[in-house]
């Protein structure tokens, strides 16, 4: 199984911005499926484009990223820190 390699930025605390890659050989990972998970609320999910990248809304309470690539380990990464 591969690994998934993800870089994030912030904007202004309230929108993230990031790219999903594979680790081994950083070749972009189109339509991945990204799930940010929250306090006291649904899941927010989408994918990401043709080329890797997403953007999105930072919903409050973010407690965690979770990136699907199907044939790849699923990356899940801590964020509780992020809007502080």
């Amino acid at each position: 199984m591969g690994e998934i390699s993800l870089s994030l930025e912030t904007f202004a605390q309230d929108s993230i911005k990031g790219t999903t890659r594979e680790s081994e050989n950083e070749e972009a990972l189109p339509f991945a499926t990204v799930r940010l998970r929250a306090d006291k609320q649904e899941d927010l999910t989408l994918h990401t484009d043709s080329t890797g990248n997403f953007r999105t809304r930072i919903p409050a309470g973010l407690q965690e990223i979770q990136i699907v690539y199907i044939g790849f380990r699923t990356l899940t990464a801590d964020l509780t820190d992020l809007k502080e």
